[in-house]
């Protein structure tokens, strides 16, 4: 049976295929997607937009009632968000040859890679967005293997300054004092793989608890790795890095509460196969393309619901997936 012959004839059968696999692979790679809050509503062509109710401040002092004397009203503040979503996407070429040797598997291969590689920039986007846009009072510094919660600069930053177990309870605590909602009763920490390797190997760390320790093993996130001092620590390949003046890697870690930023997609993941017939442009048939777009939007929502340490890590395992 010609295979190529049938992705000629069967391109919907194909699109359909290719669109549920791509799926399949899409939502297991996120880490940061699903940390987000999703949009409200779309408000307008090409925005979305989210609602944000300011916390109220009063106190009990002036809170207390009076028989049959109506209170003044306590003002609120309410905010609507919006944002234009960008568009990404990449498509790959596969030759006629090799789609004579082994068409489906091929089709399916880089399918999966499409996939991998736009979440990967979903993620990144969203990294962008928070480290880039954080007010400056919810970055702290490890500098001297001292967490410096204010007075703190990247460039400070020296080989040894890593993330430890104490910072963690720190960052819980500072969180805590802000009245930043949690998520399940903790905080989630997104870290680099690299991070994560000096927490667990700390040996001060007694009160990390492994993933393999939960009562409900079915609420484990995606990458998540254990608990320790309030934060779920979640552990990712993919947290981008930088370089800060003395050559030093440095590395951002993320610790998150309830409704920290918000995400949304304008338009869901959608891929795109060519069929494998002659046009203008190929008049021999001697490709076909395999695509996947997205249009995708984030921002923060609530800066007391997100601190970001920058830090270094002891090992440097590097990977194309994150270079500088």
């Amino acid at each position: 049976m010609d295979t190529t012959g049938n992705i000629n004839s069967s391109g919907q059968v194909l699109q359909i295929w290719l669109y549920r696999q791509v799926l399949k692979n899409f939502e297991p790679m996120l880490r940061f997607y699903d940390m987000g809050k999703k949009p409200v509503y779309q408000n307008g062509y090409q925005t979305l937009a989210w609602t944000r109710v300011n916390r109220l401040t009063n106190l009990y002092s002036n809170s207390i009632l009076q028989e049959w004397v109506t209170p003044v009203a306590t003002d609120t503040n309410n905010n609507t968000i919006s944002i234009t979503p960008t568009q990404y996407g990449l498509y790959v070429v596969i030759s006629d040859m090799l789609l004579k040797q082994a068409p489906f598997d091929i089709v399916s291969r880089n399918a999966l890679e499409v996939s991998h590689n736009l979440s990967r920039i979903i993620d990144e986007s969203i990294q962008n967005t928070l480290w880039t846009t954080a007010p400056a009072a919810n970055v702290w510094y490890v500098n001297a293997t001292v967490l410096k919660v204010t007075g703190g600069a990247r460039n400070s930053i020296v080989a040894g300054d890593k993330l430890t177990a104490a910072m963690l309870a720190e960052a819980d605590s500072g969180l805590q004092v802000k009245a930043a909602p949690q998520l399940g009763g903790y905080y989630i920490g997104m870290f680099h793989t690299n991070v994560v390797y000096d927490l667990r190997t700390e040996t001060t760390t007694g009160a990390f608890i492994d993933v393999n320790k939960y009562k409900r093993p079915e609420e484990i996130l995606k990458g998540e790795v254990g608990t320790l001092w309030g934060i779920r620590v979640v552990s990712s390949p993919f947290i981008r890095r930088t370089t800060n003046t003395g050559s030093v890697v440095v590395y951002p870690n993320y610790f998150i509460g309830a409704g920290a930023y918000g995400v949304g997609m304008l338009q869901a993941p959608a891929t795109h196969v060519t069929p494998n017939t002659a046009t203008d442009s190929d008049p021999l048939a001697q490709r076909i393309k395999i695509g996947a777009k997205v249009a995708f939007g984030t921002l923060i929502l609530q800066p007391d619901s997100l601190l970001i340490i920058e830090s270094t890590s002891s090992v440097a395992f590097n990977s194309s997936f994150n270079t500088i």
